[in-house]
């Protein structure tokens, strides 16, 4: 079928979605398939980095900078489009964009804060790796979702589940 679609049309109709964080842009090998990739124009390739700036035990500008990441990933082969990982409505388009690009691979580079929408959690660069007990996960939810709050019950509505799903845009 690729071969097929590659042939009638000259370019990959079918699109492979990679999504890594900004920690793995600090391994060798993940250079060497973005090279690689960008070097034989994969343009069925589209990869979302979660750029959080922050690795495992710190933030990445005290470890290794990725600076000029985009110019970086350009010099690579690769298109790159940049949005705040937090909109939906930027991811949205910078997908549909990406799809409809030809001629070399795509690069989303989704910029996101760790733990957003938790104060501790956004300052603290080692709640990469931490555990919440109870009563901070309950903290947590209350700070996103306003105290009292029940994550786990879910709203009613009127609309069918096909109502929603033209409604969302997708």
């Amino acid at each position: 079928l690729y071969l097929r679609n590659k042939k009638a049309t000259g370019h990959d109709l079918n699109k492979v979605f990679v999504v890594i964080s900004d920690g793995e842009l600090y391994e060798g090998s993940t250079w060497e398939a973005l090279m690689l990739a960008g070097s034989c124009k994969l343009e069925n390739l589209i990869v979302i980095i979660d750029n959080n700036k922050t690795s495992m035990l710190d933030r990445t500008e005290n470890i290794i900078p990725l600076i000029n990441l985009n110019e970086r990933l350009n010099l690579c082969g690769w298109r790159v489009i940049e949005v705040d990982g937090h909109d939906l409505d930027q991811i949205h388009d910078a997908v549909s964009n990406a799809k409809s690009l030809v001629g070399a691979p795509t690069i989303i580079n989704a910029n996101t804060v760790k733990g957003k929408g938790v104060a501790r959690l956004e300052k603290d660069p080692l709640s990469h790796i931490a555990n919440l007990d109870e009563g901070a996960a309950r903290l947590a939810i209350d700070e996103i979702l306003g105290a009292g709050v029940d994550p786990l019950v879910v709203g009613t509505s009127d609309l069918t589940n096909e109502e929603k799903l033209a409604e969302s845009n997708f």
